[in-house]
């Protein structure tokens, strides 16, 4: 009777670990808050982990309370549209695709081509910081394309009402 105690005993102990897990890990695959992003990654799904990296793009929309530092591989990242930064994340490039340890040896860029400008005011922007605290970007390269077209601006962070960043 006591080994069948305690063999129930474990099933449940394993089985709320389980539970516990599936519960509050808000994650697939994900290390402590961390969303993995490579130029070539996933741009739907299950995405954000080291197996299955996420594009860029995407990966701001899987951004949530319980994963908010974006790792990007080194690479270049080609953007047609401004990424929208989000209070509370960190976005961070340099890390080796492979083993995911910041490399000195590969560059991070992100480069934002000139199709898509915004029209009020007339802009292109890569990074948009506009009303967000508490966000860091860093070792990260912003390429701008040159703006076609008379009074067109260019920015590669642009930062209104922001407080509490680190760049």
């Amino acid at each position: 009777m006591d080994l069948e105690f305690k063999n129930k005993f474990l099933l449940r102990v394993f089985l709320l670990i389980i539970a516990w897990n599936l519960g509050t890990g808000n994650c697939f695959a994900q290390h402590c808050n961390i969303i993995y992003v490579t130029p070539g990654g996933a741009s739907s799904g299950a995405a954000g982990s080291i197996s299955v990296p996420a594009s860029l793009p995407y990966a701001f929309t899987l951004v949530n309370s319980a994963n908010s530092r974006l790792w990007l591989s080194a690479g270049n990242y080609t953007i047609s549209n401004a990424l929208q930064m989000i209070s509370g994340v960190s976005m961070e490039g340099g890390f080796d695709p492979l083993t995911w340890k910041k490399t000195n040896s590969q560059q991070t860029v992100i480069f934002r081509d000139s199709t898509h400008v915004d029209t009020v005011p007339s802009r292109i922007v890569a990074v948009e910081c506009s009303n967000i605290s508490n966000f860091s970007i860093h070792d990260i390269t912003i390429i701008v394309n040159d703006a076609s077209g008379n009074s067109v601006s260019t920015y590669g962070i642009h930062i209104a009402k922001c407080s509490s960043y680190d760049i």
